[in-house]
C-alpha cells in the first residue's frame, strides 16, 4: 500500500532537503533565518504530534510529518522568486507522492478556504490554484491540526494564538491577520473537547490561567516560552 506521506526518517531527510535546495539558490537562508526556520518546523511537528497523541483516530506520526513539511515550499525565497511558499511545496510533495503532505501545505495557509483573492498579496496565478483546490476540499482533523500546530509556535518559541498572530502582523505589516486569532481560539477549543485537556499545558505554553476560563476560552495574555 503506497502511504500518501512519508516515514518520519524519509520526513527528516526530505526536511534537510529543502534547507540544501534553499542554500542552493541565489537567496540562501541567513543564518540566523536558518535556525528560526529549523525551530518552528520542529516545534510544530512535535506540537502537532503532541495533540495527535491525545485524539483517538489521528495518527501521530503523520501529525509530525505534516507538521515537520508543513513549510516545505521555503526551499525558495518566496518574496525574491515570486512564488507562493504554499504552492512550492504543493507541487513538489505531489511530484513525490506524498499527497497528504501537499495538501496541509495549502490549508495550513488558509483559515478560511473561501478566501478573498483580493486581501493577499501572493502571486495572483499561485493563488488562483489554491482557491481552485480548495474548492474540492473540506478542511479535515489534520488540516486544522497543522493550522493550530503552526500557529503555537513563533519562529521556534512556543507561544499564544495571541502572541503568534501579533508577530506576524508586525511582521508582515498586517494588523487584517488579527481577524483570525478568535477562529484559531475555536479549534483549539474543538481539540481542548477531543483530548479533554487544556492544549497550552499539554504542549508547554506559558500563560497567565488567571485568565483563562473554562477549558480555553476568555482571555489569554501575549506570554509565549517553553516550559
Amino acid at each position: 500500500m503506497n502511504r500518501l506521506f512519508p516515514t518520519r526518517k524519509k520526513a527528516e531527510e526530505i526536511f534537510e532537503t529543502v534547507i540544501q535546495k534553499r542554500n542552493a539558490t541565489k537567496y540562501p537562508f541567513k543564518p540566523e533565518w536558518e535556525t528560526e526556520f529549523r525551530k518552528h518546523c520542529h516545534a510544530v511537528a512535535s506540537i502537532a504530534e503532541k495533540i495527535a497523541g491525545c485524539c483517538p483516530g489521528l495518527d501521530s506520526e503523520k501529525a509530525y510529518v505534516l507538521g515537520l513539511l508543513h513549510d516545505c515550499g521555503r526551499c525558495v525565497d518566496e518574496f525574491a522568486e515570486n512564488r507562493f511558499h504554499a504552492n512550492v511545496g504543493f507541487d513538489w510533495m505531489m511530484s513525490e507522492g506524498y499527497d497528504d503532505v501537499a495538501r496541509v501545505c495549502i490549508t495550513h495557509s488558509f483559515y478560511d478556504k473561501d478566501f478573498d483573492i483580493e486581501k493577499f498579496t501572493q502571486p495572483y496565478d499561485d493563488l488562483l490554484k489554491c482557491q481552485a483546490y480548495l474548492k474540492n476540499v473540506t478542511y479535515n482533523d489534520y488540516d486544522l491540526l497543522l493550522q493550530l500546530a503552526d500557529v503555537l509556535n513563533d519562529k521556534g518559541t512556543t507561544c499564544t494564538i495571541e502572541y503568534r498572530f501579533a508577530s506576524l502582523a508586525r511582521r508582515y505589516n498586517n494588523p487584517g491577520i488579527l481577524i483570525h486569532v478568535k477562529q484559531l481560539q475555536q479549534i483549539k477549543a474543538y481539540f481542548e473537547q477531543i483530548c479533554g485537556r487544556n492544549i497550552y499545558d499539554l504542549v508547554g505554553v506559558k500563560y497567565d490561567k488567571t485568565q483563562i476560563s473554562g477549558s480555553g476560552h476568555g482571555r489569554e495574555t501575549l506570554a509565549c516560552g517553553n516550559s
